[in-house]
């Protein structure tokens, strides 16, 4: 059943896809990951995006010299022509917004005191995260937020897409009244997986850029009827959802980052089916396979 779902929805390029990376999908799909969807393909329409936007995973290239979420590698991929950033906000215990996408320091994603060592990030304050660095030489601290804002206010074409960690009410807000008192609203786009929450940003700052992730078909419709920019689809996709939002004027967004299908064919595959946004390990490749910002 899950090969006939495969080349049901991708047709011939379904040949390009190799038995390692079928196997891979089956653990994906064990793992929970995004990629799991691709079991529930069915035959999708072709259809023309409405924009084609690369979203870099993690604000990185990928490269061996990369620290995921640090001012360098954020940095690095701004000057390498990738202008839209993803990044994990995280909110420490004294209330600073820092960016890490892990739950907890360990010695597979920081340099950190031993005695933090296995520290859940929420116990984590603005003194401990200046003592942390992220490469073995002492150079790369952990970022604030404000320092990310900072770079991309130095370079005008550049965006971040705001994963919030742990999401809530008071880090939503924290986080929106941070790049509204440095007028990056426009330069922000806030990832949200609560409709209510969605509207309570909107209540405040109507002009806030919004992608609303979600996990059905229920949950979309009930997305597509706010003013927000885009839709991120979250293991499914179905030409219906597609033409739906497109009719709202808004993108539908796909995470193949992490995924053995984060590959050419695949990024091809779904930019001719109609989706707007792909969040990547390889920006760079994506932009000179799709074109796009």
């Amino acid at each position: 059943m899950l090969i006939h779902y495969l080349r049901r929805g991708l047709g011939r390029s379904f040949k390009k896809f190799s038995f390692a990376a079928l196997l891979s999908l089956l653990v994906l799909s064990a793992s929970g990951c995004y990629i799991s969807a691709l079991i529930q393909l069915k035959r999708l329409d072709p259809a023309p995006s409405l924009k084609t936007v690369v979203v870099a995973h993690r604000g990185s290239l990928h490269k061996a010299e990369d620290i995921d979420n640090s001012i360098p590698t954020l940095k690095r991929t701004i000057l390498s022509g990738v202008d839209n950033l993803e990044v994990d906000v995280r909110q420490a215990k004294d209330g600073e917004l820092f960016l890490f996408h892990d739950g907890s320091l360990n010695k597979r994603n920081s340099f950190a005191p031993d005695d933090t060592l296995g520290a859940p990030i929420s116990s984590l304050t603005s003194e401990l995260r200046s003592k942390v660095k992220l490469d073995k030489y002492g150079q790369v601290g952990i970022p604030t937020l404000a320092q990310a804002l900072d770079l991309i206010s130095e370079h005008p074409s550049s965006t971040l897409q705001l994963d919030l960690k742990g999401e809530s009410d008071n880090l939503t807000l924290a986080v929106l009244n941070l790049i509204s008192s440095r007028g990056l609203l426009k330069r922000s786009l806030i990832q949200i997986r609560s409709v209510e929450r969605a509207k309570l940003v909107l209540s405040s700052w109507p002009n806030a850029r919004i992608l609303i992730r979600c996990k059905d078909e229920a949950a979309l419709e009930s997305a597509l009827k706010l003013p927000i920019e885009a839709v991120e689809l979250e293991r499914w996709i179905t030409s219906s959802a597609v033409k739906e939002a497109h009719a709202k004027n808004i993108l539908v967004a796909l995470n193949l980052a992490t995924s053995s299908f984060d590959t050419p064919e695949m990024w091809r595959y779904l930019k001719s089916r109609g989706v707007d946004m792909m969040m990547t390990d390889y920006p760079r490749e994506v932009l000179g396979g799709v074109g796009g910002s």
